[in-house]
């Protein structure tokens, strides 16, 4: 959003504003919305830390509601947002794959990336099995319990300012593997590195490591929108 005009920037909130109102239809609830909003306009500064909370245990927490956007629909929204996604091998491969499928409107992720620093005293570099690992002993999801559309939405909800205040500079999504181009099964995520707005996979096969400046998203739970009824 840095790089939009002023005009794109009103486009986007008008955009908002009805994914908003399609969220409510499905089942949020309306009040929660309207404190958010008011939250927001009475107290801007404080708004932008709320959206985030820091646990003792160094885990970064935060939500995500989906707006069930496909793979394609997120691949073409990156390109008009001039976000580097990569090769049409790499991530925009894997958001056109038939592997990438979108949840319900509505559906709430409640997520924790666990920071990379978690590993520096077995190794500098880490592999995803490790993480994973470490993800089961904390009672965190991943694999297939974890849509990758996560990865799409946390590169829209935060702006790289905010991925760097959490200290976020690359985040690994932990879902499902989905393979690439190439063959080779990748996980989705976003960066802020060197200021850029990056949208990437990562291969993650069983000689892949990864250093300690990358963390890694899992999932907490999950809830899903009402049913809505038909009239």
């Amino acid at each position: 959003m840095e790089n939009q005009t002023r005009d794109q920037k009103f486009a986007h909130l008008f955009e908002l504003c009805e994914k908003l109102k399609k969220q409510v239809i499905y089942g949020r609830n309306i009040d929660e919305v309207i404190g958010d909003l008011q939250t927001t306009i009475d107290n801007p500064q404080a708004s932008t830390t709320s959206r985030w909370r820091i646990a003792e245990d160094g885990l970064i927490h935060f939500s995500l509601t989906s707006t069930g956007e496909t793979g394609a629909q997120w691949a073409d929204w990156f390109t008009v947002n001039k976000f580097a996604v990569g090769s049409e091998f790499g991530s925009r491969y894997i958001l056109r794959s038939a592997s990438f499928k979108p949840s319900q409107v509505g559906t709430v992720y409640k997520i924790a990336v666990l920071p990379g620093n978690l590993f520096e005293k077995k190794r500098d570099w880490t592999s995803i099995s490790n993480v994973r690992a470490e993800a089961d002993r904390q009672g965190l999801k991943h694999g297939e319990e974890m849509n990758a559309e996560i990865a799409c939405l946390l590169r829209r909800e935060f702006a790289n300012k905010e991925l760097e205040a959490m200290g976020l500079f690359w985040v690994v999504c932990l879902h499902e593997p989905i393979a690439d181009g190439h063959g080779f099964l990748s996980l989705l995520g976003p960066g802020c590195y060197s200021g850029g707005r990056w949208f990437s996979a990562f291969r993650c096969g069983p000689d892949d490591v990864f250093p300690t400046k990358y963390h890694f998203a899992t999932l907490v739970s999950v809830i899903s929108p009402p049913m809505v009824e038909q009239t």
